[in-house]
């Protein structure tokens, strides 16, 4: 039971994790391509 109850929180902060850093890429490819186009 204990292990479980360590286990949860660190997958549930990994899975935030993974979520923000894609979120965080996708702004700056985002900001990145809009730069390119109005270099372009």
């Amino acid at each position: 039971m204990k292990k479980n109850e360590i286990q949860l929180p660190f997958f549930i902060k990994a899975s935030l994790l993974l979520g923000f850093s894609i979120l965080l890429f996708g702004q700056i490819a985002y900001y990145l391509g809009r730069f390119l186009n109005n270099c372009m």
